[in-house]
Order: structure tokens, then sequence, then C-alpha cells
């Protein structure tokens, strides 16, 4: 067939017209805006998350300081007063001296080697737990990881002990449980 001007086909543009460029633009827009939104909020619930997390660690490194607070014949703080760190005496309970099984006339629960000293302190945004016996060398764990410790000793002979990291911060009161809270007044 052979083309005239009258009989030729009429070209289609090519692309996207004006209307339908703006519309795939909004449409990119809205996509993108739900992503970043959602990110956000991923963002915030994760560290979120963390937090708690660490409230959690907080409150069972709190209790072990509770346990040991109340096992301790003595505690190096006065009523009143406070310190960054916590400083105890306990008896070493798994000890084979603590209590053998045909005790010597010279056995004592006072004995020098059934003492432990055992400290909390934060070196290097780090909780640690020094356990020192009255002969050998003295044992470290690490707990985990804090900004600092404050502990304060109660008028009533009570403990209040709190942590802190970042913003977050765990703070309990724990009863004096052990024999020194006996002279404390009530």
């Amino acid at each position: 067939m052979i083309r005239t001007p009258s009989t030729s086909v009429a070209k289609r543009p090519r692309g996207l017209s004006l209307v339908e460029g703006v519309i795939t633009l909004f449409l990119f827009a809205v996509v993108l805006s739900s992503v970043g939104s959602l990110l956000t909020d991923s963002s915030r619930l994760l560290r979120r998350a963390d937090e708690l997390s660490w409230t959690n660690q907080a409150s069972d490194w709190v209790n072990r300081m509770e346990l040991d607070i109340s096992s301790a014949y003595t505690v190096a703080l006065t009523p009143g007063a406070s310190a960054t760190n916590l400083s105890v005496d306990v008896r070493d309970l798994d000890s084979p001296d603590f209590l053998p099984a045909s005790p010597s006339g010279s056995w004592s629960i006072d004995a020098p080697n059934l003492r432990l000293t055992v400290v909390y302190s934060i070196t290097a945004n780090q909780l640690s737990r020094a356990v020192t016996p009255a002969v050998g060398a003295p044992s470290v764990a690490v707990l985990g990881e804090a900004d600092s410790l404050q502990v304060e000793r109660l008028s009533n002979g009570n403990f209040r002990l709190t942590l802190k990291k970042g913003k977050e911060e765990f703070r309990r009161e724990v009863p004096a449980l052990c024999v020194d809270s006996l002279a404390a007044p009530l």
C-alpha cells in the first residue's frame, strides 16, 4: 500500500503525559514517606527494647546486691551516708570449713578463712562485683554496662541503690537485714 499524506497513521507520543507523571510522582512520595515513617518507628522500638533489656539486667544486679546485703555481717556504710560503691563482708557459706562434719574446739564462725569482702563498683562504665577472700586471690566478675552506682544508707538502716545508664535509671530501696542493721535506729 502506498501511503499518501491523507492516509498516514497518527503517531502516539512516547512517555507519560503531564497528568500521569504528576500522579506517579505523588504515589512515589507517599510510598517513600511511609517507608521513612516505618524506619523511624522501628528505630524507636529497638531503642526502647534495649532500654527495657537494661532495666531487667539492672533489676537482676540489684537483686544480687540485696542478697549480699542481707547475708552480710558488716556493711561499710553508716546510716545517713552515701557512696559510689557497695562494700559488704559476708561469710563464705560454700567453704567446707563453714560447717565441718566434726568441728574442733578452736572452730569459730568468725574464723578469718570464712570471711569474704564483696565490693560492687563502676569501672570504665562497667558494673563489677569483686569478691576478696581473707586468704587467696580476689575474683572479679563484670556484670554489665552502667554509668554510675549510688548507694545510700537511709536513717532507718535500709539501703537505696541507684544504677544509671544514659537516660535510664533503676532505683530500689533494699531492707537492711544484715547484722549491722540491728544497731540502726528504728
